[in-house]
């Protein structure tokens, strides 16, 4: 069964930077249904300060995949 628009979510980023994951809170606000998997929009929540700075850094330098 696809995630339904509203399921509450929490994620876990692992920071290199961070001896803690970064929790990340959001909801569903987009399902796609594709033949072969879901592509699944969230909206975060509950992300401030110095957690929203070090996942904010973290993803300017990434490498692209």
């Amino acid at each position: 069964n696809p995630m339904e628009i509203g399921t509450k979510i929490q994620l876990e980023v692992p920071i290199p930077s961070k001896d803690n994951p970064i929790i990340l809170v959001g909801t569903a606000v987009r399902v796609e249904i594709f033949e072969d998997h879901y592509d699944i929009g969230v909206s975060f929540v509950q992300l401030q300060g110095a957690d929203r700075r070090e996942l904010s850094s973290f993803l300017k330098v990434m490498p692209e995949s």
